[in-house]
């Protein structure tokens, strides 16, 4: 600790009398422009999301209202179209290609996806994985068999109380899916990331860690040992039914 402490304080010194400032100048301001997209959005627009939903490389915007409807705005006019109707009871969805015919679809809570027509023609179509409430729906390849699966985790505040469960649900197809839980802290809000870069995605949640391998992770004093139902490092591509 004192060497640490003694070698950090000779590097200021050392800047200092080479003239340079000891510490790191102020981060320029970043010009901010507000923009309405829309001035009349739906209803207490809980989803926002972004994706190229038209594939002309641009990002467009996804928003869809507690009671409803669920739309989006090609850039860069904010062009609104909506694509269903009813009322959506979560914050966080993604926009991410399910079906893996090379354009972006929507997954939300409850837990749904829809279909983007834009490669298959037809029109918005949803498909429901579940109906367990979510708050957040996120998506990644865990298995890594080059299918998105969707994790979902719900939130304990107001009267709901069960952000104590986080929910995998594996794509066996677009249409048919693997569902696993697994117990957690309460709380809300999940992440996935390959926290420790063996190629597969973790799931991260408030104070704790979930590796994606069967083993014991501990985050913050916190240990979590993932039930066996979920794949191990060698048996990732054989899911149990």
């Amino acid at each position: 600790m004192y060497r640490t402490a003694l070698s950090v304080s000779a590097v200021v010194l050392l800047a200092a009398l080479r003239g340079y400032p000891a510490s790191r100048p102020a981060a320029p301001t970043v010009p901010f422009t507000q923009v309405t997209v829309d001035a009349s959005p739906p209803s207490s627009p809980w989803y926002k999301m972004v994706g190229d939903l038209n594939g002309d490389g641009q990002l467009d915007i996804i928003v869809a209202g507690s009671n409803g409807p669920l739309v989006w705005y090609a850039y860069p006019n904010w062009t609104k179209t909506q694509i269903a109707s009813g009322g959506w009871d979560g914050v966080r969805g993604e926009a991410a290609d399910i079906d893996g015919d090379g354009d972006a679809d929507i997954v939300m809570g409850g837990v749904v996806w829809f279909r983007n027509p834009r490669n298959g023609g037809g029109s918005w179509t949803m498909i429901r994985i579940d109906t367990q409430p979510a708050h957040d729906a996120i998506t990644a390849d865990l298995d890594l068999d080059g299918r998105l699966d969707v994790v979902c985790r719900d939130q304990s505040a107001f009267s709901s109380k069960t952000g104590n469960a986080i929910h995998i649900y594996r794509q066996v197809n677009p249409t048919s899916w693997t569902k696993r839980t697994l117990s957690c802290p309460h709380g809300e809000g999940i992440k996935l990331a390959d926290i420790d870069r063996d190629g597969y995605a973790d799931i991260v949640i408030g104070a704790t860690g979930t590796r994606t391998p069967a083993i014991p992770s501990t985050a913050r004093g916190t240990t979590m040992s993932i039930p066996p139902a979920i794949p191990t490092r060698t048996t990732r591509s054989k899911w149990p039914t």
